[in-house]
C-alpha cells in the first residue's frame, strides 16, 4: 500500500525533492532495493528525459532493456538519470548494469517482449515508429503474441498512431502511459486503441502484473479511473493536504501546489457534501472528493 507521507511536510515543496524522499525510503533499504526482480526484455525508444526515465525504472524492477534513439546517446545519460532520482552509486550501478543502446531499431527488436515508445509528443512522428514497427515485426516473422507494441503518449489518440500500422500487427499496439516522475510509482494507464484485440489488453495487464506495477484504465467517456480490482472501497488511498496548501495525488504521487486549496474549502458551508467539493491532480487528472470539514494540518482528502 502507498505510504500517505514519505518524508516531512515541510520537506515535500516540489515534486523533485518528493521523488528524492521515495527514492531514499525504498532504495536505502538493501542493496538489492527490496523489489523482486522480473526478467522481461523491453525495448524503450527515444531517450529523452521521460524515456530515460521510463528504461531505468524498468531495469530497476529487473527486466533487460534496450534504448533506441536517433540522436547519439551515452550511457552517462542513463546513469545520471538514476543518481538524480536520489539512487545510491551502487544502485544506480546495477540499474545500468541491465540496460544496453541500440543502434538498429530492427537488431533491438529481437527476442522483445514489450515495446515502450516515448518519442516526442507528435503524431506524424509517432505513426512513423508504429509503421516501421510493423513493418519489421511482418519482415521478421514476429509471431502477434509475442511482441506488444505500446505508446507512451499523453495527448494523442493511440488509435491515431497506429491506424497505419499493418493489419497483423495493429491488433498488438496498446496505449502504455507511465505516470510522472516515473520513478517509484508503480500506477501505470492501460488505453486500448479501437485495434486492440483483447488479448493484448489481458496480456499487458499480465506483463505489468510481472513487473510491479499497478494498471488502471481509461475511460474515455467518464476520465481517468482505477480498474474495479485495483482499489476496493475499504483500500482507499487518501491524497495528503501539505501544510503549504498543496497535496499529494494518490495515484501518481504527484505533489500538486493549489496553495489556495485550504482558503477555499473553509469559507464553504459546514453542511455541504464531500461529493460537492472536488479537486483534479495536475498530472494524471484523478479527480479527488473533499470534505470540508477539520481542514487543520495533515488533514486526508479521500478518494
Amino acid at each position: 500500500q502507498r505510504t500517505p507521507s514519505i518524508a516531512a511536510a515541510s520537506e515535500i515543496c516540489t515534486p523533485t525533492t518528493y521523488m528524492r524522499a521515495r527514492a531514499h525510503k525504498r532504495t536505502h533499504i538493501s542493496h538489492e532495493m527490496a523489489m523482486p526482480m522480473a526478467d522481461v526484455k523491453v525495448l524503450v525508444i527515444g531517450c529523452g528525459p521521460m524515456g530515460a526515465s521510463i528504461a531505468c525504472e524498468l531495469a530497476r524492477r529487473g527486466s533487460r532493456v534496450a534504448v533506441y534513439d536517433q540522436r547519439a546517446v551515452e550511457m552517462k545519460l542513463l546513469y545520471d538519470q538514476a543518481l538524480s532520482a536520489g539512487c545510491r552509486i551502487i544502485d544506480a550501478k546495477e540499474i545500468i548494469s541491465r540496460i544496453t543502446l541500440a543502434y538498429s531499431l530492427s537488431d533491438a527488436l529481437e527476442g522483445v517482449e514489450l515495446v515502450v515508445e516515448s518519442v516526442v509528443e507528435n503524431l506524424r512522428i509517432k505513426r512513423e515508429v508504429f509503421q516501421q514497427l510493423g513493418e519489421i515485426c511482418k519482415e521478421r516473422v514476429i509471431p502477434t503474441e509475442r511482441v506488444m507494441l505500446c505508446s507512451n503518449t499523453l495527448t494523442l489518440s493511440v488509435s491515431s498512431i497506429t491506424e497505419g500500422v499493418c493489419e497483423e500487427y495493429r491488433g498488438s499496439c496498446i496505449g502504455m502511459r507511465f505516470l510522472h516522475p516515473v520513478w517509484f510509482v508503480d500506477e501505470v494507464e492501460l488505453k486500448p486503441s479501437e485495434y486492440t484485440l483483447e488479448g493484448t489488453y489481458a496480456a499487458a495487464v499480465k506483463l505489468l502484473t510481472k513487473l510491479n506495477f499497478q494498471h488502471f484504465h481509461f475511460n474515455g467517456a467518464d476520465g481517468r479511473r482505477l480498474e474495479a480490482t485495483a482499489h476496493s472501497s475499504s483500500e482507499r488511498q487518501p491524497a495528503r493536504l501539505l501544510p503549504e496548501g498543496g497535496w499529494e495525488c494518490a495515484r501518481c504521487t504527484f505533489v500538486n501546489s493549489t496553495t489556495t486549496l485550504l482558503d477555499e474549502l473553509k469559507e464553504l458551508p459546514a453542511q455541504v457534501s464531500a461529493a460537492q467539493v472536488e479537486v483534479v491532480c495536475e498530472m494524471c487528472e484523478l479527480v479527488t472528493s473533499v470534505l470540508p470539514a477539520s481542514l487543520g494540518r495533515g488533514t486526508q482528502l479521500w478518494l
